[in-house]
């Protein structure tokens, strides 16, 4: 189910086989998002073995952890080379807000590449969390850029990037870059 304030988002598997749907995280904390329940319903509705692959030492919330195990998935814990990465609003429940995936290792690589801003290429990174003062310096940051990026759904991404963080301050919680 998607989180209540968002429209049906894409998501982009690291890859998929005739027996396995993939998808591999870089972040060193995976919490449990649209991006990867719905991976997982995929991979089910497919008949495939859902996979969620993460560095070693990665913290993956318990939940999701019981929930992939539940509906037959897998977890492994080796470094990739090829991930996604997705941007979500938890607010001060810990309930997921909003979530898209805003690409692969490439277009992320290409995002960074892009912003003249030293605070973003140090901050702006898988297992970010940007809330109070932190929110507000993304917020100023984002705003001095000059991204020509879009989202897997095809928005402009500083677009996207500024609505996430006016629904975060607005109802609070965090910005996660996972």
């Amino acid at each position: 189910m998607p989180p209540q304030s968002q429209n049906p988002r894409g998501i982009l598997p690291t890859y998929v086989t005739s027996q396995e749907f993939v998808l591999c995280k870089v972040s060193p904390i995976v919490q449990n998002t649209y991006e990867i329940r719905l991976a997982l319903f995929f991979a089910i509705e497919g008949k495939k073995t859902f996979k969620l692959v993460a560095p070693p030492n990665t913290d993956i919330e318990n939940e999701l952890l019981q929930s992939i195990v539940k509906f037959g998935g897998k977890v492994e814990y080796h470094d990739c080379k090829s991930f996604s990465v997705s941007v979500s609003h938890f607010d001060q429940n810990g309930l997921e807000k909003d979530s898209w995936v805003l690409g692969d290792e490439i277009a992320w690589a290409s995002l960074l590449s892009s912003c003249s801003s030293a605070w973003i290429k140090a901050e702006l990174k898988p297992g970010a969390k940007f809330g109070g003062e932190s929110l507000l310096r993304f917020e100023q940051e984002i705003s001095l850029e000059h991204i020509q990026h879009k989202n897997i759904d095809n928005e402009d991404l500083k677009l996207a990037l500024q609505r996430i963080i006016r629904e975060c301050k607005t109802h609070g919680g965090y910005v996660l870059i996972q």
